[in-house]
């Protein structure tokens, strides 16, 4: 029998954004000078309990564990702009504003799982259980500006968000070694969901195996293959449709509408020498829960971009990957991680598949000096990824370290220039009718 408690307190302190931002049309140019105060303070806390019973002396067990979590964030956000228009060279009087949106927002979360393990031999086990999970979400906020000395507020884009999300769930795993060194495992989990706010009701089964064979005797070949179906629930984040302001002319908003992203995973991987590992795969998502930029519809000038999280009808993602950790001589050691994913896509349904290619890759070296010096090198790197309609640029950074060991190895001191190339700059850029984005 176990219990535990914790609690988390984040106080108040406030943390601030400055921003610049210039747009031009023929001789007209408008320039920006912002800066977001965000001020809030944040208390967790979780209970865990816990009971395990030893069923037999094979070592079979009944776990019943039960979990609480609840977070409190109360805050409040200030966002001052200045805004001068230039004409023909010519600036105009700067015109200043002022909003507000102060926020709350809470949720716990519950669960109950009965949990058993029923040994069947030293190499075979029965798993099965049961779960009932609650989460319970609220948040609000309230926009105003400041009109002279008097706060008007800004009914369009205050939010209340209050739901229950109620998950069921049954499931069971068999799995078993064989003499010959071969593992499988076989697993389903049926999970029923309800949400009584969103009218959202929904039952889905989730197979899974996975087998791997040696393929000599000592086993320094092994073949390993998996296959499982999944879901991805929105997360509050996603859901929630609150605004925030990214710049004067974007800003990002959940949705309460999202449905919930189910995919297909399988792989089929080479394990050699015990540490070379060779991987193909895939990842099929249906519904996948991206964030898409538009016109927002509320702006006549076209100039303002929403982002907006939305379920896009599909996103395959098929990939090779490599790892391959060498101690090339005494005194180098080298691990280097290589991934190149296909990205297959299509926003809405009578789209045609949008096929774009990433790779990105992570190298550590260590080199082994005299007198327990050591060099550490490390690069890694990613190519543009698009999701969506947008796209993540390209990115690398290469950075080294000079340790030295003290006191038998129990003092370590090390000296470290990190983005030796200054190319980590992370940049994104957007696309759609009408517009194109970057930042």
């Amino acid at each position: 029998i176990g219990v535990e408690y914790n609690i988390w307190h984040n106080p108040a302190r406030p943390s601030y954004t400055a921003s610049t931002l210039s747009y031009t049309l023929g001789d007209l140019t408008e320039s920006h000078s912002g800066l977001y105060e965000k001020l809030s303070q944040t208390t967790s806390q979780s209970i865990t309990a816990n009971y395990i019973r030893h069923l037999d002396e094979k070592g079979s067990t009944l776990k019943i564990i039960a979990d609480w979590a609840g977070n409190n964030t109360f805050g409040t956000n200030n966002n001052t702009n200045q805004v001068v228009h230039t004409i023909g060279g010519v600036a105009g009087t700067p015109i200043d504003s002022l909003y507000r949106n102060p926020s709350s927002a809470y949720y716990s979360y519950y669960t109950l799982t009965a949990a058993v393990e029923h040994k069947l031999s030293d190499l075979t086990t029965l798993s099965y259980g049961t779960k009932y999970s609650l989460t319970d979400t609220y948040s609000r906020t309230d926009y105003s500006y400041l009109k002279g000395d008097q706060w008007q507020q800004l009914d369009s884009y205050n939010t209340l968000t209050d739901y229950n999300e109620h998950i069921g769930a049954l499931y069971g795993i068999f799995s078993t070694r064989f003499a010959s060194g071969s593992s499988l495992s076989v697993g389903l989990r049926g999970e029923l969901t309800y949400i009584p706010q969103l009218n959202q009701k929904y039952a889905s089964l989730f197979p899974n195996i996975s087998y791997s064979h040696p393929l000599n005797p000592m086993q320094t070949v092994i073949m390993a293959a998996s296959y499982k179906r999944g879901i991805r629930r929105p997360s509050f984040w996603n859901m929630n449709p609150v605004r925030t302001q990214l710049s004067e002319y974007s800003y990002q908003v959940g949705n309460p509408d999202l449905r919930p992203v189910y995919s297909n995973e399988f792989s089929l991987s080479a394990i050699l020498f015990y540490r070379y590992t060779i991987t193909l795969g895939g990842y099929l998502q249906d519904d996948n829960i991206t964030q898409i930029s538009m016109v927002d519809e509320a702006d006549p000038t076209g100039r303002t971009l929403k982002y907006l999280h939305t379920n896009i009808n599909n996103l395959y993602q098929y990939y090779i990957q490599l790892s391959a950790p060498a101690q090339l001589t005494k005194w180098w050691t080298m691990n280097a991680n290589l991934l190149g994913v296909m990205i297959d896509q299509r926003i809405v349904a009578n789209d045609q598949n949008d096929r774009t290619f990433t790779a990105q890759g992570y190298m550590t070296n260590t080199f082994t000096l005299p007198q327990k010096w050591f060099i550490d090198l490390t690069g890694q790197f990613i190519t543009d990824a698009k999701v969506g309609n947008l796209t993540q640029k390209g990115a690398g950074n290469i950075s080294l370290a000079v340790k030295k060991q003290l006191l038998d190895g129990n003092l370590t001191i090390a000296l470290g220039l990190n983005n030796i190339l200054s190319t980590s700059d992370q940049r994104v850029s957007s696309s759609g009718a009408g517009f194109t984005r970057s930042y």
